[in-house]
């Protein structure tokens, strides 16, 4: 027992201890089966992935270039895939998010490739690859590129009367739909194009040129190849035409003649072009062209007719091509009868103007003979008379002084809308509110006087654009002259009633003063023909 016991306290074994140092042996021996296995696996997967590598698909060459411009509609689109094999894998190409149809797109070994039909503008192209092969089984690619088949458009922005040049060295600026490299010629020689001055689809010149038609052409080619050519027949006109008239009595005022003979020559480099019209008192006159004396140069007759006594104004004017006008105005007043107030008058003188002046004296109480026109001793006595009577020198002469007393004065102020009738000695008598011509027919201002009167007037339309298709009105209600008519000695302008009493105070008229009729019935009895009348503004 003592032996048994001493030799397990020895170290002696049991079945357990031997188990447990034949379990670590048989762990050992699993592994080192495993290893073999494991060298297999890897390299049999190393051999997989070497054939998936060497069998991988790779996006190479595309075509259109990411970013490039073409100038036509019909593209062909392809990409490289490298180790491509129609069948294996799927392709998928799409042009702005659609897809290409499979029909129109060619697989081949190493590419794919569709021709497409494509709007000018942006388009974006897109390449999709899926295959089993764990090195290409996913790829895809985007690009870019943009159609420009439209040549560029080409008009002028300035100057706004091109191609008609008003000058002989012009800006033109010419308007482009996109930048171009443009080459621009004047009658076949280069102009320069201003880069300083020239911006994004608009360039700028300096065309110098002298007088007469010249040719202007472009190229523009646009970034894609598109090429406009244009040309324009430009015309310079920079010089006004010239005008001279002969036949027209110097004298501003005429005392022999009351009609004239006129004619006209007018130059000018484009003469063939020329519109020549002529006014007296803005009535259109008849102009007979005569042959051409020469190149640039035109001829014409015309003939006033005979004339009313009063001012005339006798306008010629020629206007060029470039819309240059020339005018040549005369202005006169014919006075072959004298009409009273117009001039002093003395023993001798004869006339209408010296029958005026007698019935005037009659009204004054000066005078009690007819009125003969005749300035005779009578008269010459009556005109002494009432010169002292007024304490006015002269004597049995007519004088300016003699004048203001036997007719007073009447004083317009267009700005106050007032007539102001003064007495000879230069006082107010009355005032009368008016109406007076509007801004587009304004009464005329300066030194007039008055040269008819007329009692229950007919309105006779003028020669006016804005009297145009209207007929003469009778005396009555409703007459625009009211029951007075004082007529001055500036065309078609006199003082009468209206019957229109709201614009009275107002600017309202083509040129007349209109009054109140009773005030215009009022200030006919206090005035004569030849009262002096001043309008100012």
């Amino acid at each position: 027992m003592s032996e048994t016991a001493g030799d397990h306290t020895n170290g002696g074994t049991t079945p357990d201890s031997d188990k447990r140092r034949t379990r670590p042996r048989r762990r050992r021996r699993r592994w080192l089966w495993l290893v073999p296995a494991v060298v297999v696996l890897a390299v049999a997967a190393g051999a997989f992935f070497a054939v998936q590598n060497s069998r991988a698909v790779a996006l190479g060459e595309i075509s259109p270039a990411a970013g490039s411009l073409l100038n036509a509609k019909s593209v062909t689109i392809s990409c490289e895939l490298s180790r491509f094999v129609p069948g294996k894998g799927s392709v998928l190409l799409t042009v702005d998010g659609q897809s290409v149809p499979a029909a129109d797109v060619t697989l081949q070994p190493g590419m794919v490739q569709a021709q497409i039909a494509v709007a000018d503008g942006e388009h974006e192209v897109g390449l999709r690859y899926d295959s089993s092969n764990v090195f290409s089984r996913h790829l895809a690619r985007t690009w870019s590129f943009r159609v420009d088949t439209v040549a560029p458009a080409v008009d002028a922005g300035s100057p706004a009367s091109f191609p008609l040049l008003l000058a002989r060295s012009s800006e033109v600026v010419l308007n482009m739909t996109e930048e171009a490299a443009v080459v621009l010629t004047l009658d076949g020689r280069a102009v320069t194009v201003d880069p300083a001055r020239s911006s994004r689809g608009s360039l700028k010149a300096t065309i110098v040129a002298d007088e007469g038609e010249h040719a202007l052409a472009l190229t523009a080619t646009d970034g894609a190849g598109n090429v406009t050519n244009k040309q324009w027949d430009l015309v310079v006109d920079y010089k006004a035409p010239k005008v001279t008239a002969n036949g027209l009595p110097d004298d501003e005022v005429w005392k022999e003649n009351n009609s004239a003979a006129v004619s006209l020559t007018v130059t000018d480099y484009f003469a063939d072009r020329l519109v020549v019209t002529a006014t007296l008192d803005g009535r259109a006159l008849a102009l007979e062209e005569r042959e051409t004396v020469s190149a640039g140069r035109r001829a014409y007759v015309f003939d006033t007719g005979a004339l009313a006594e009063g001012t005339h104004e006798v306008v010629v004017s020629a206007t060029d091509l470039a819309r240059h006008v020339t005018t040549l105005k005369r202005s006169f007043l014919v006075d072959t009868s004298s009409t009273f107030g117009a001039r002093t008058l003395k023993s001798g003188a004869v006339g209408g103007d010296v029958a005026q002046l007698q019935r005037i004296l009659a009204i004054k109480g000066a005078y009690g003979g007819e009125p003969d026109g005749d300035y005779g001793e009578s008269t010459a006595a009556s005109v002494a008379a009432f010169n002292a009577e007024h304490g006015l020198d002269g004597g049995p002469v007519v004088t300016n002084e003699t004048l203001k007393y036997l007719l007073g004065s009447i004083r317009i102020v267009l700005s106050e809308r007032k007539l102001y009738l003064y007495g000879g000695d230069g006082t107010v008598v009355t005032t009368y509110r008016v109406a007076v011509g509007m801004p587009k027919y304004p009464t005329p201002t300066g030194n007039l006087r008055i040269i008819t009167k007329q009692v229950d007037p007919t309105w006779n339309p003028p020669d006016s654009a804005w009297a145009a298709g209207m007929g003469p009105v009778p005396p009555g209600p409703g007459n625009p002259l009211g029951t007075r008519w004082m007529g001055l000695n500036s065309p078609g302008i006199g003082i009468h009633g209206t019957p229109t009493s709201s614009s009275i105070g107002t600017a309202a008229s083509h040129g007349c003063i209109r009054m109140l009729i009773p005030q215009a019935e009022d200030l006919f009895a206090r005035v004569f023909v030849g009262t002096p009348v001043e309008i100012v503004k």
